[in-house]
């Protein structure tokens, strides 16, 4: 997909600022329920799950608030995903700092 067919990190901030904490879940529960869904389709053997980070480019951004430096040097996000089969079936946003093994 051409980089200028793809959502920004900014506008990304913004799509999921608009969802407050419990907003948040909902949007993690639809998530999660088209991952079951999907599981019930393909019937696969073994799940093979991946977790990751990625970082959000925000250096190019007017206003870059909650941005923090990346291990990319860029500033922008890291959102943490659960990805199985190349879609996400799970994520949290996250500040660019963020590593992905915070918390643990």
């Amino acid at each position: 997909m051409p980089a200028k067919q793809m959502a920004s990190s900014h506008a990304m901030k913004r799509f999921f600022g608009a969802f407050h904490i419990f907003h948040a879940g909902a949007f993690r529960w639809v998530l999660q329920e088209l991952f079951l869904w999907r599981l019930q389709q393909e019937k696969p053997d073994m799940v093979v799950m991946t977790l990751d980070t990625m970082v959000m480019d925000n250096d190019e951004a007017l206003q870059r608030e909650g941005c923090d430096p990346t291990y990319k040097k860029v500033k922008g996000f890291q959102p943490l995903q659960l990805i199985w089969n190349g879609k996400i079936v799970d994520a949290i946003f996250r500040r660019g700092k963020r590593h992905s093994n915070y918390g643990h």
